[in-house]
């Protein structure tokens, strides 16, 4: 981060590399985003990581998130060398190769997941990514978390005090009034369309855990990414200066 940005919103592992390479100056102040991670297809017959044996999957951006995540779920299932992947630049790839060929597999995050589902009823979300991790590695996904420089931190608590009460409450308020919310969401330019907003909140497991909980949650999810590869998470686990502990 350039000290122009104070506070940024990151994927989980990003923020685990840039605190590596910026020699512990960028630290997690929450978590954000929960798993969002689906398996969708047309093909009635896959309900599990394993029916996924034999089969190609098509996902985005090889040595991101997606790749990390489906990788150590294969692996800890025996089936690394059983499924063939597929790696395609951006989500909107994978909804075209899906709506061409809805018998295709494809991994894709929300909003993607209910906007190709709107746009052929036949597709399906196959698996849940959030429940086979879970029972794979005894803890929640996390995709996304909220950074801060350290010095910024440290020499303005009251505001990250202050943002977090806000990241919170903009949580709650959106979570129990996702139609509602969805108007803000296509004024922003986050989603285009308010139909597709709506229907996407429940599915984007937005959070706001901070303190230990956040502590708990991420390096948790960390160690598996980094068991799986340690490339993943910048080389090595951050250690407890990552987390921000004085909310």
């Amino acid at each position: 981060l350039r000290e122009e940005t104070d506070i940024a919103l990151l994927p989980a592992n990003l923020a685990s590399i840039l605190y590596q390479r910026t020699e512990g100056d960028i630290i997690a102040i929450s978590v954000n985003t929960l798993g969002v991670l689906h398996v969708v297809s047309a093909d009635t017959s896959i309900h599990s990581i394993n029916d996924l044996s034999g089969k190609k999957v098509f996902l985005t951006g090889k040595g991101t998130t997606p790749e990390f995540v489906l990788k150590a779920l294969l692996e800890h299932e025996g089936l690394s060398d059983a499924v063939t992947l597929e790696f395609k630049s951006e989500a909107t790839e994978l909804a075209a190769v899906l709506l061409a060929d809805p018998n295709a597999i494809a991994v894709l995050p929300e909003p993607y997941v209910t906007s190709v589902i709107a746009q052929n009823p036949a597709l399906l979300r196959c698996i849940d990514l959030n429940e086979p991790w879970e029972e794979a590695m005894g803890e929640e996904m996390v995709t996304g978390v909220t950074v801060a420089r350290k010095s910024f931190a440290s020499e303005h608590p009251e505001v990250i005090a202050e943002f977090l009460s806000k990241q919170a409450e903009s949580v709650a308020t959106v979570n129990a009034n996702p139609h509602k919310s969805a108007g803000y969401i296509v004024e922003l330019g986050i989603i285009s369309n308010e139909v597709i907003a709506a229907e996407s909140i429940p599915g984007c497991n937005l959070v706001c855990l901070t303190g230990n909980e956040m502590e708990s949650s991420l390096s948790h999810y960390l160690n598996a990414l980094f068991n799986q590869s340690p490339d993943a998470v910048g080389g090595f686990v951050p250690t407890e200066d990552f987390y921000y502990l004085s909310s």
